[in-house]
């Protein structure tokens, strides 16, 4: 009998056990869930960012391909510029 009794002490208790980590359990979900809540918003801005990241490479490969061609131009007009000043220093002499 008192075996018994010691069985069923055991049970109820491991019973208490179980009963106190679902609660626990319990409140860890809700905890998780209002942490996902937070975290869904910052994923959308996230997505807008990256999106936004690739346009700003793509602006930024176009206005890098505009200066090397408008370097270009420079170089060609500098070179035209200094044959105009030979040929009026030679027009000079």
């Amino acid at each position: 009998m008192k075996e018994h009794q010691g069985c069923q002490d055991y049970i109820y208790n491991f019973d208490i056990q179980i009963n106190f980590k679902i609660a626990e359990l319990g409140i860890e979900r809700e905890d998780l869930q209002m942490t996902m809540a937070k975290v869904a918003p910052l994923k959308t801005t996230i997505r807008v960012l990256e999106r936004s990241n690739k346009a700003l490479a793509t602006s930024n490969r176009v206005l890098i391909t505009n200066n090397i061609l408008f370097h270009d131009k420079i170089r060609q007009m500098t070179k035209q510029i200094e044959q105009v000043a030979r040929h009026v220093e030679r027009l000079q002499q």
